[in-house]
């Protein structure tokens, strides 16, 4: 490292190899142009964005308060800095899908800027900055961190990750405490992203070896050495410490949330062993789709049995590339740093500790990962050969990555081009048919959904979202009887999916079977006590059956969980009381409704509920009030 760029180059240096840097992220943001007319997917979205309360009502005090909650509440991932911006987002475009892809564009943007800003500052190589700049701009592996809104934990997470070796790079120059609090910052700012950043301790000491070589590998007769230059530069391990401390606070968070300890895969479930197998198996395929990205989809599924040959054949892989870049690192030390960036960085998200649907691998595992392949690519290739053919072929390599990306893109355009793609690359994907099948609901194609359910039943029987969807298609096209058998099923295999319990009532209120809904109502109520639909749904049936008293309850309890709807509450007990002929409490109440703000005088008149207080002296007294 020699100072400053400027320092170096005239500005009409600067000014040409700008305008390659230019060129890249224009060609990137026209490759990713589709994302402007994606949508949003069943996959994660809703719960962290659509139909997030905290989150789609845009920036406030709760939404703050929820996300740095180290409760369950803020969901199995501790990561406020990106739920944050996922609430700005709301807050300036609200649920519009194509801001919140851009934002996620704009993101990727800079990180692929900051990639070349990196390894052009440690270097002064402009030829291999600007390619390895232009592999991680325009790889079909990043589609999915770019085009998929929920994985925004992925690129804001990635920018704090290059932010952080950027810095680390001013403090190289230039030690002091200053410089290392905000490389610390960074960092941390990247936990509170994504808590999977932690390798970035690991990568900085890589980058330690090499390009800093405060550390020297060697090899002392024929066996390799790890090797401090001097006593004083423990440091490099020492000024780790800090970043060890807090990273251990992160995973305690993480490990400990409820929703996390929930969703965790159990090991009787997946046995290490798989774990371990499809870990390693998962290097090899990886290393494969960053020289042949065909075939990539949102989801891969987990597999139930690994052949012992594919374990070895991984195996021996890694050992073997292993083996090779230790060897050769006092020539070639990139390929030490970028294997084990590769390597190091797939750790966290290598499936020994899985939760929830986890897969096989994921593409948007590879975005800070890759690098460490894509910096051995373009730190490898032999400096004997010329300009001309190295342009020539990084150009080609260029085009065919954009062109890949864009089809890639264009399968993100909605859940039903996504899912459909996903099940032309593995038609076993039944994790992708079951989100088919809820994105063609969704989208009002009822034939096509309706089939799919019900080849998701003849597959799993016991799954009861599948249940409660088709039995909702079945009610549309006015088969009650279908529907209520696939409702009920929904009910007992899963009681709190509150969909089944709702349409299921509904369906009883229909066929006179008012006692069987009363009971469907209850259970919603009981778990939401302030939703006023089900509570008025409720006290309606429990009116017509002639429950006055029940019903009375019920809205009386509502006043503790819905204060916001205390006039209509009180006007509503009014209403019961009437009936029940009890004049003093239906007065009591009818007053406290008008001293909330209940104006409805014609209604005091044609309301029928309250024909048993038109007599009294107290309600024509109350009516001599009227302005």
């Amino acid at each position: 490292m020699k100072g400053r760029i400027g320092a170096w180059m005239t500005n009409r240096e600067i000014l040409a190899k700008g305008a390659g840097v230019f060129l890249i992220l224009c060609v990137t943001a026209l490759v990713y142009h589709g994302v402007y007319t994606s949508d949003f997917i069943s996959m994660d979205d809703p719960v962290y964005v659509t139909d997030n309360p905290f989150v789609s009502h845009g920036l406030s005090m709760d939404g703050i308060r929820w996300a740095f909650d180290f409760g369950h509440e803020s969901g199995p991932y501790w990561m406020p800095v990106t739920m944050l911006s996922h609430m700005i987002d709301c807050d300036f475009f609200g649920l519009d899908p194509a801001k919140h892809h851009l934002h996620n564009l704009i993101w990727h943007l800079v990180n692929s800027l900051f990639v070349f800003v990196f390894f052009f500052k440690v270097s002064k190589d402009y030829g291999k900055s600007l390619m390895i700049m232009a592999l991680f701009a325009l790889h079909p592996l990043n589609v999915e961190s770019v085009a998929w809104v929920t994985s925004r934990k992925n690129v804001l997470s990635t920018f704090f990750w290059l932010s952080t070796m950027l810095v680390y790079v001013r403090y190289q120059e230039k030690k002091g405490l200053w410089a290392y609090l905000l490389v610390f910052l960074c960092f941390v700012l990247g936990l509170m992203s994504k808590a999977s950043v932690i390798t970035l301790i690991f990568s900085l000491l890589l980058l330690d070896i090499w390009p800093f070589y405060r550390f020297i590998l060697f090899l002392d007769h024929g066996k390799p050495r790890l090797h401090v230059k001097t006593l004083k530069n423990v440091t490099p391990l020492l000024e780790k410490v800090p970043f060890l401390v807090f990273t251990g606070l992160i995973l305690y968070i993480n490990f400990s949330k409820a929703s996390f300890v929930s969703e965790a895969t159990p090991m009787d479930a997946v046995p290490m062993l798989l774990r371990l197998s499809n870990a390693l198996t998962a290097y090899g395929v990886y290393v494969i789709q960053v020289f042949f990205p065909l075939g990539l989809s949102v989801h891969y599924p987990y597999p139930s049995f690994i052949p012992w040959w594919k374990t070895m054949a991984a195996l021996v892989f890694v050992l073997g590339v292993s083996v090779y870049v230790i060897y050769t690192f006092k020539k070639k030390p990139w390929l030490f740093v970028g294997w084990f960036w590769f390597v190091g960085n797939l750790v966290m998200v290598s499936g020994l500790i899985q939760g929830g649907l986890w897969p096989a691998h994921a593409d948007r595992f590879m975005y800070v990962a890759s690098i460490g392949l894509f910096l051995m690519i373009c730190w490898d290739i032999p400096p004997r050969v010329r300009p001309k053919p190295k342009i020539v072929a990084a150009v080609m390599i260029c085009m065919i990555l954009a062109g890949l990306t864009w089809v890639q893109v264009g399968y993100w355009k909605n859940g039903i081009c996504l899912y459909r793609h996903a099940l032309e690359v593995n038609d076993n994907d039944r994790a992708s048919l079951v989100n088919l099948a809820f994105a063609q609901d969704k989208a009002g194609l009822v034939d096509e959904a309706m089939d799919n359910y019900t080849r998701i039943l003849s597959l799993y029987p016991q799954y009861a979202e599948a249940h409660s969807n088709l039995g909702a298609i079945l009610a549309g096209k006015g088969k009650d009887g279908d529907a209520l058998v696939h409702f009920e099923q929904a009910m007992d295999l899963k009681p709190e999916l509150d969909a089944a319990w709702l349409n299921a009532g509904l369906i009883y209120e229909k066929t006179q079977e008012t006692e069987k809904a009363v009971i469907c109502f209850e259970f919603l109520f009981e778990r939401h006590s302030n939703d006023m639909k089900i509570l008025t749904e409720l006290t309606r049936l429990l009116i017509n059956l002639g429950r006055l008293d029940k019903a009375a309850t019920f809205y009386e309890q509502a006043l503790d969980t819905m204060p916001h709807a205390a006039v209509s509450l009180n006007y509503n007990l009014a209403c019961v009381y009437a009936m029940k002929n009890d004049v003093n409490k239906s007065m009591y109440y009818l007053e406290k409704a008008m001293d909330g703000g209940f104006s409805r005088w014609d209604i005091l008149n044609e309301d029928e509920q309250l024909d048993t207080l038109r007599n009294s002296d107290e309600f024509k007294a109350l009516l001599r009030k009227r302005p």
